[in-house]
């Protein structure tokens, strides 16, 4: 579990990228989708990498 505490350093706009990874590293969901979900036969790449990759485009603003 994370503990957020009130800082008075800066905060830039990279810094939720290591909040978000932290959260996704410690899903244990991520290797169930990739067994319900085995990812194409032309991929390689996993389902949770693909999922991965799409929070960490819409955690930047992008559409992707």
């Amino acid at each position: 579990m994370m503990k957020l505490m009130q800082s008075s350093e800066a905060i830039n706009s990279n810094g939720v990228f290591s909040l978000v990874k932290k959260q996704l590293d410690g899903n244990v969901r991520m290797k169930d989708w990739d067994a319900g979900l085995p990812a194409a036969l032309n991929s390689c790449y996993s389902t949770s990498a693909i999922v991965c990759g799409a929070i960490g485009l819409k955690t930047a603003g992008n559409s992707g």
